[in-house]
């Protein structure tokens, strides 16, 4: 239960930090916010927590990469 609360807040953290404050386009802050809002609903409104944690974790994942990428240039 606990990972899945670190991988949660991961994802909510640095999903925020892209769509509020990264320098990408707006099709892209879109799509991440748009997959906050499926991660969220399938966690909350359909209980399924494991695709839920999973699409966190890929979020996360997607946005860490994307920051290593900005940094390289």
């Amino acid at each position: 239960m606990a990972y899945e609360l670190i991988a949660a807040g991961a994802g909510l953290g640095l999903g925020a930090w892209f769509v509020l404050g990264a320098d990408a386009s707006d099709r892209a802050r879109i799509g991440v916010g748009a997959l906050l809002a499926l991660a969220l609903a399938l966690r909350f409104a359909f209980d399924q927590w494991l695709a839920a944690t999973l699409l966190f974790v890929a979020v996360a994942i997607g946005v860490l990469v994307f920051r290593r990428h900005r940094d390289h240039r």
